[in-house]
């Protein structure tokens, strides 16, 4: 988690790194650590919407 409302120096890395442009950005990672890009936020979407992503994010995930 990474709080982008007031920007420092240090966070430039992870601003280029993701390609981040702004906020609300929400990024979802897979097992091995590799983004899923198509799960991305950019923007304030519904909570079925993100509840989806989340889902789609956890299907692949080991069970407990």
């Amino acid at each position: 988690k990474v709080d982008l409302t007031h920007r420092q120096k240090d966070q430039e890395v992870l601003l280029k790194k993701y390609r981040i442009r702004g906020v609300p950005t929400v990024l979802f990672f897979d097992r091995q650590g590799k983004e899923r890009e198509d799960l991305r936020v950019e923007t304030d979407v519904g909570k079925k919407s993100f509840a989806a992503r989340m889902e789609k994010i956890l299907e692949n995930a080991p069970s407990p």
